[in-house]
């Protein structure tokens, strides 16, 4: 299956409003879909819950989470003093 991604997804669960082409939680899946059975990079934060969607798809559902046995990686960033996140890249290498 191949996907054509005209612009770059955006962080799950964040404001959009600023860009002129909504994605919606198909876009995400679809993704998502993408990823099994390559090498990837992903990239999202925790004002996602993507990562929570996969491993709850995983455990309640019997799907296959893409994100199982990727590496994660996570930077904290700070925006002011009082607010900050947490950039997450997972990658994975097929074997």
């Amino acid at each position: 299956m191949s996907k054509n991604f005209n612009q770059s997804p955006l962080y799950l669960s964040t404001d959009c409003s600023t860009y002129s082409n909504y994605w919606k939680l198909a876009n995400y899946l679809d993704v998502l879909s993408v990823l099994k059975g390559t090498n990837y990079f992903y990239f999202t934060s925790n004002k996602s819950s993507i990562i929570e969607l996969t491993d709850w798809i995983e455990k309640n559902l019997g799907g296959e989470n893409p994100f199982k046995g990727a590496t994660k990686v996570e930077v904290n960033a700070r925006m002011n003093h009082n607010a900050g996140y947490t950039d997450i890249m997972l990658f994975k290498k097929q074997k």
